[in-house]
């Protein structure tokens, strides 16, 4: 109530003032919409590439003066930074040529949509045209966009302008000199949570439009970032901790683009540098010594050299920062917030977002990082040898697993943080409660390799490749059981063996006496019926257990060492507790499925089964991921990104509810997606939040970020008219 009365009475004050400041400034009601500045002649471009809607937004409207008030009320905070404000009016203006370069033309004048193509930069030259000291608080602006979310952005601009003007209040009780613009600022209406909220909102849209222009250098950047390990401020009170990372932000960034090396003590600069695109070299030091890192921005003198230390890329957090945030909700208490940079704050492109699911998949199979290449190329030798019909729905999932494949081996060069990213959010692919992980659809596990083989040939085949790999096999009798077409049972060798004197080793096969017959795959050769050779009259097998009954009537048991038991594996001699000691089961390697597949020992078609039975979730939300990809495709090279914020809880891509034919109903070919369900999953994609509630409603288009999507016969018909 105090600040109240001391606002009331430094509007008295200045209302009655008789000093210079009189007249029309002496009137507290003084209009900020009235001032208007020639921009600095580095922003001067910036006007050009506005649509006149938003520059006379810029230039007198609402954001103008939200920007003049916003100048004036924190006019004397920060120091100047001229060189600072040069260098970004350089970057902006860049930025904005190429930006119009490569953005769709406008494809009429007359387009209902037509004020707002092209880059939004509107807060941006309202800051420029409205007074020097907007520039500075429009650099804080892109400062709280970029690490905080705009509800929460907005919150942490409605608590600093409350608490600026109750320190002008302060400063005027203790008699302090005042400039009259902050004074006016503080005493007139208070700027309000919709005006703030435009403010960032058109910041944030100005980051997206550099962020893509300026891609390489951001992502160079980020790699960086994510290994270190610091705050941004300690203290967690909004306003003194925001102004003090603004002003060191706007010192150290001044400092360095002069030319001045410097040490980072905190993470306010690094932070400044990703929101303001301005990238110093830099001097990194961690376990491998320092490394020179040169990025090559000519707006920053080559002596403005950057220190800082990396941490365990294990135990960072990248730069982070905690606030309390009181204006956060309506009721209440403060909610403390935590929030970091890296590239899960960042937006993707689908490029980085389809190798990122890559990286989901990997850490559902608990793929080791070091194994990320070896084995994506083993999954694509696996689906590219399933048999699929193209563009057909239930094989879709074949087509998008060799597509994000294929992109990753293409793209291999920069794909690290995308795959890191997806290992660190893979609970975006929804596993059920029921269910559990089985890497690359079971093939990697022996048995049930063993198991899918085409034939019990095929299975002796590999339980002997696998055999050699067991330490100390050697000193034990050792035999493959295995059941063939008919479902009788019979025994093979393991390693060739000499059944005759003064003869080669060789593979023997032995049939039960109890069997009558001949079995009709027997061919006399290197491989038969040779049980003369043995003393066994014959054996029984009980599960796990081959009990081999000998001619002297002395039993002995070999037990179940790897393979699958009710198909083809490998046992051995019983030796009590040490042959589990001295034995282990080899594990199956890469090489071994790929052995199998280029010798036909594993069938596609039985691939695709156990595929299908082994890794459903997946292969659905590959699917439809398949559909996501057919709309999103296109899009993307127009420069449509991604939240990556759709990472941190489990997808809502289900695009097959919105497939329909011309007569309502689904199909395997030639389905269409309703216009509603193609902008729902745009704006999932852009915002995070899947609007299932728009196909209650007849959507025109649809406002996001920085651009506008609209049906294309919506489109045309809105050009037409």
């Amino acid at each position: 109530m105090a600040n109240n009365l001391s606002v009331g009475k430094l509007q008295a004050a200045l209302a009655s003032a008789t000093n210079e400041v009189t007249v029309a400034a002496a009137n507290i009601n003084f209009d900020f919409a009235l001032v208007k500045c020639e921009a600095p002649p580095e922003y001067q471009p910036l006007g050009q590439a506005l649509t006149t809607h938003r520059k006379v937004e810029a230039e007198g409207g609402s954001q103008h003066v939200t920007a003049r008030r916003l100048g004036a009320l924190f006019d004397g905070l920060c120091p100047k930074t001229p060189n600072l404000i040069s260098a970004f009016g350089k970057r902006a203006t860049e930025t904005s040529t190429e930006a119009v370069v490569n953005r769709p033309a406008n494809p009429t004048g007359n387009w209902i949509f037509s004020d707002y193509i092209g880059i939004d930069s509107t807060s941006l030259w309202a800051a420029a045209t409205s007074s020097k000291a907007a520039l500075p608080v429009y650099l804080l602006a892109c400062m709280l966009a970029r690490l905080w979310s705009d509800a929460e952005a907005t919150s942490l601009w409605v608590e600093i302008v409350a608490e600026r003007r109750r320190d002008i209040a302060h400063r005027y009780q203790n008699g302090e000199e005042l400039p009259f613009a902050s004074a006016a600022a503080a005493t007139q209406q208070e700027i309000t949570r919709d005006q703030l909220a435009k403010w960032d909102a058109s910041a944030r849209s100005w980051l997206r439009t550099v962020d893509a222009v300026q891609a390489k250098q951001k992502k160079q950047f980020e790699l960086i970032a994510e290994n270190i390990n610091i705050a941004v401020q300690a203290e967690t009170r909004p306003y003194e901790s925001i102004i003090p990372a603004w002003i060191e932000a706007l010192q150290s960034m001044e400092k360095l683009i002069c030319g001045e090396p410097l040490a980072v003590k905190n993470g306010s600069v690094l932070l400044g540098i990703s929101a303001w695109h301005i990238y110093p070299n830099m001097i990194v030091f961690g376990k491998g010594g320092e490394k020179l890192i040169d990025m090559n921005d000519p707006l920053v003198h080559s002596g403005g050299v950057m220190s800082l230390g990396l941490s365990d890329s294990r135990a960072s957090r990248g730069i982070y920062w905690s606030l309390s945030l009181s204006n956060h909700k309506f009721y209440g208490g403060p909610v403390h917030k935590t929030t970091e940079l890296h590239q899960d704050r960042s937006r993707l492109t689908f490029s980085e977002f389809r190798m990122a699911v890559l990286g989901m998949i990997l850490k559902k199979w608990q793929v080791p990082r070091l194994e990320t290449s070896v084995a994506l190329r083993f999954l694509l030798q696996i689906v590219s040898s399933l048999p699929h019909e193209v563009g057909r729905n239930s094989d879709r999932w074949i087509e998008v697993a060799i597509d994000f494949i294929m992109h990753y081996f293409e793209n291999e060069d920069i794909a690290e943080s995308p795959i890191s990213l997806g290992r660190r959010r893979s609970e975006f692919i929804l596993s059920p409660a029921n269910d559990f992980d089985r890497p690359f659809f079971g093939l990697t596990e022996v048995s049930t390799l063993v198991n899918n083989l085409a034939s019990f040939e095929s299975r002796i085949k590999l339980l002997r490749r696998l055999a050699p790999r067991v330490a100390n096999i050697g000193q034990f009798e050792s035999y493959i059981a295995f059941r063939d077409n008919e479902g009788v049972w019979f025994l093979a060798t393991v390693f060739p063996a000499r059944v005759e004197k003064n003869k080669e080793r060789r593979h023997c096969r032995w049939v039960n006496e109890n069997c009558e017959w001949q079995p009709e795959w027997w061919q006399p050769g290197d491989e038969g019926p040779l049980r003369e050779q043995l003393e066994v009259s014959a054996f029984t097998k009980n599960g796990t257990i081959i009990t081999m009954h000998g001619r002297d009537r002395q039993d002995r048991d070999l037990i179940f060492l790897f393979g699958d038991a009710d198909s083809a594996a490998v046992f051995v001699t019983d030796r009590g507790p040490t042959t589990v000691n001295l034995l282990v089961p080899p594990a199956l390697h890469y090489d071994d499925i790929t052995w199998c597949i280029h010798l036909n020992l594993l069938l596609p078609a039985r691939m695709k089964s156990l595929a299908k039975d082994c890794g459903g979730y997946i292969l659905e939300f590959l699917a439809d991921l398949g559909l996501a990809t057919e709309i999103y495709t296109s899009k993307s090279m127009e420069g449509a990104t991604i939240s990556s914020q759709i990472l941190t809880a489990p997808s809502k891509i289900h695009p097959r509810s919105w497939i329909t034919s011309e007569d309502g109903s689904t199909r395997e070919h030639g389905v269409g997606i309703a216009p509603w369900g193609t902008l729902a999953l745009i704006a999932y994609f852009e915002t995070g939040i899947f609007m299932e509630s728009l196909m209650e409603f007849h959507i025109l288009g649809l406002s996001v970020g920085d651009s506008i999507y609209v049906p294309s016969k919506v489109r045309l018909a809105l050009i037409i008219l």
